[in-house]
Protein backbone atom coordinates (compact mmCIF):
# COMPACT_ATOMS: atom_id res chain seq x y z
CA UNK A 1 0.00 0.00 0.00
CA UNK A 2 1.36 3.67 -1.19
CA UNK A 3 0.68 6.70 -0.39
CA UNK A 4 0.77 8.80 -4.09
CA UNK A 5 1.15 12.39 -4.79
CA UNK A 6 -1.77 13.28 -7.19
CA UNK A 7 0.92 13.47 -10.13
CA UNK A 8 1.95 9.76 -9.46
CA UNK A 9 -1.69 8.91 -9.95
CA UNK A 10 -0.98 8.48 -13.82
CA UNK A 11 -1.64 5.26 -15.08
CA UNK A 12 -3.45 3.95 -12.22
CA UNK A 13 -7.05 2.92 -12.19
CA UNK A 14 -9.48 5.08 -9.60
CA UNK A 15 -11.78 2.77 -7.32
CA UNK A 16 -13.20 4.97 -5.26
CA UNK A 17 -13.22 7.68 -2.41
CA UNK A 18 -12.53 6.50 1.11
CA UNK A 19 -13.58 8.13 4.06
CA UNK A 20 -13.09 8.05 7.17
CA UNK A 21 -13.73 9.52 10.69
CA UNK A 22 -11.59 8.94 14.52
CA UNK A 23 -12.14 8.65 17.90
CA UNK A 24 -12.91 10.76 20.62
CA UNK A 25 -9.48 10.94 22.36
CA UNK A 26 -6.00 11.19 20.92
CA UNK A 27 -2.95 11.88 23.01
CA UNK A 28 -1.77 14.34 20.32
CA UNK A 29 -2.47 15.32 16.65
CA UNK A 30 0.47 13.13 15.22
CA UNK A 31 -1.62 10.16 17.14
CA UNK A 32 -4.72 11.29 15.30
CA UNK A 33 -3.17 11.67 11.84
CA UNK A 34 -1.64 8.33 11.93
CA UNK A 35 -4.54 6.87 13.08
CA UNK A 36 -6.57 8.62 9.96
CA UNK A 37 -3.50 7.33 7.66
CA UNK A 38 -4.18 3.87 8.42
CA UNK A 39 -7.37 4.14 8.48
CA UNK A 40 -7.57 4.89 4.92
CA UNK A 41 -4.86 2.09 4.25
CA UNK A 42 -7.26 -0.04 5.59
CA UNK A 43 -10.71 1.08 3.56
CA UNK A 44 -8.59 1.64 0.49
CA UNK A 45 -7.57 -1.98 0.86
CA UNK A 46 -10.93 -3.42 1.39
CA UNK A 47 -11.73 -1.73 -1.94
CA UNK A 48 -9.28 -4.07 -3.32
CA UNK A 49 -6.80 -0.87 -4.05
CA UNK A 50 -2.86 -0.15 -3.73
CA UNK A 51 -2.57 2.86 -3.55
CA UNK A 52 -3.68 6.46 -2.30
CA UNK A 53 -3.75 10.50 -2.85
CA UNK A 54 -5.34 12.06 -0.05
CA UNK A 55 -7.55 14.45 -0.39
CA UNK A 56 -8.17 15.64 3.06
CA UNK A 57 -7.43 15.23 7.19
CA UNK A 58 -8.88 17.70 9.18
CA UNK A 59 -8.17 16.64 13.19
CA UNK A 60 -9.31 20.11 14.69
CA UNK A 61 -13.14 20.59 13.71
CA UNK A 62 -14.50 21.81 16.55
CA UNK A 63 -16.52 18.93 18.60
CA UNK A 64 -16.70 17.09 15.28
CA UNK A 65 -14.02 13.90 15.22
CA UNK A 66 -10.72 13.84 12.83
CA UNK A 67 -12.38 12.86 9.74
CA UNK A 68 -10.36 12.27 6.26
CA UNK A 69 -10.91 11.62 2.88
CA UNK A 70 -8.78 10.09 -0.08
CA UNK A 71 -8.74 8.45 -3.83
CA UNK A 72 -8.08 4.81 -4.05
CA UNK A 73 -6.53 3.21 -6.99
CA UNK A 74 -5.39 -0.10 -8.58
CA UNK A 75 -1.74 1.19 -10.11
CA UNK A 76 -0.30 -2.12 -11.64
CA UNK A 77 3.24 -0.34 -12.17
CA UNK A 78 2.96 -1.13 -8.31
CA UNK A 79 2.65 -4.80 -8.30
CA UNK A 80 5.53 -6.62 -7.50
CA UNK A 81 7.28 -3.97 -7.94
CA UNK A 82 9.11 -2.85 -4.72
CA UNK A 83 11.61 -1.42 -5.81
CA UNK A 84 9.89 1.35 -7.62
CA UNK A 85 7.56 1.90 -5.26
CA UNK A 86 10.17 2.67 -2.44
CA UNK A 87 11.13 5.41 -4.86
CA UNK A 88 7.86 7.22 -4.17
Amino acid sequence: MRQLQHRLSEGCEFIGIVQTEGGLFYSSKPEASRDMLNKVRNETASLGGNAFTITTVEIERGFSLPFAQADAYICPHLIGSGRWADRL
